[in-house]
């Protein structure tokens, strides 16, 4: 079959479904506009080039699996994933724009007679495995370490770990790691967390009086004290009282409805 090394029937309706996916802003229409599109150059090449081999080709020119659809993406993460949506919709552009001269060359003619390649009804992984190139196993297994470095990056920032509630590296008293308030406040004794919550809502509180409403032993509510000044930061200590830091108020007050209520 003879074609035209500039324009081939059909590739224009392709390559203009290509460059409309560069437009989607919908995350709830772009892994299925994508899909579909992959399908339909899928189809037309087994029509005008069945046994030239680029149909696994341009299976394999990248694998893009999409983490659109949930209701709430990250922004930051969000704005990753449309950058390596658009980057494979470009690629697959890029390798499109030279089907003409891939059809025309010497090699490819020669293979479709030599090697013809007989297309199963579905395409399993263990088909391409035999049938594409091993450059394309590479890049694949480049992208998914990419992601994974990425994420690994993502993770370690202080606003994700701050969201999730995990430790958050330096900072910490003689530079030892600091662990979230609740976490801090989970490692009190029970007479340090009535007494962080004592002071949380009356500001200051008298440990003696203290000591003898809750029956808690002041030398204990002492050495809570201390921790919750010197290591926390939560109070100041003057005396036998102790009263409630800006800090201490901050970070309480973002599990306060947690606990309260256990404690009340």
């Amino acid at each position: 079959m003879q074609q035209n090394n500039k324009t081939m029937p059909g590739l224009d309706d392709l390559t203009k479904q290509g460059n409309q996916l560069l437009k989607i802003q919908d995350t709830s229409s772009a892994k299925p506009s994508f899909d579909q599109w992959i399908k339909d150059v899928s189809t037309w090449l087994q029509e005008v080039a069945p046994n030239s081999g680029l149909f696994p080709e341009w299976i394999a020119v990248n694998m893009f699996e999409s983490q659109f659809g949930g209701k709430h993406i990250d922004y930051m993460m969000g704005e990753v994933i449309w950058s390596s949506f658009r980057t494979k919709v470009k690629q697959r552009l890029e390798w499109l724009s030279k089907i003409p001269e891939k059809i025309q060359s010497p090699s490819r003619k020669e293979g479709s007679h030599n090697n013809e390649l007989i297309l199963p009804d579905k395409v399993t992984l263990s088909w391409l495995f035999r049938h594409v190139p091993c450059k394309f196993w590479w890049g694949l297994m480049g992208l998914f370490v990419a992601v994974f470095i990425l994420g690994i990056k993502v993770g370690q920032t202080t606003f994700i770990r701050e969201i999730m509630g995990y430790p958050i590296s330096g900072g910490g008293i003689n530079g030892q790691s600091r662990l979230s308030a609740q976490e801090q406040y989970a490692k009190l004794s029970e007479s340090g967390k009535q007494l962080i919550l004592e002071a949380f809502e009356t500001q200051t509180v008298d440990l003696k009086k203290f000591s003898a409403a809750k029956s808690f032993k002041l030398p204990e509510l002492r050495s809570q004290a201390v921790i919750l000044a010197s290591e926390y930061g939560w109070v100041t200590i003057k005396d036998s009282s102790i009263t409630l830091t800006e800090k201490g108020h901050k970070e309480v007050s973002n599990f306060i409805g947690l606990v309260y209520a256990r404690w009340k």
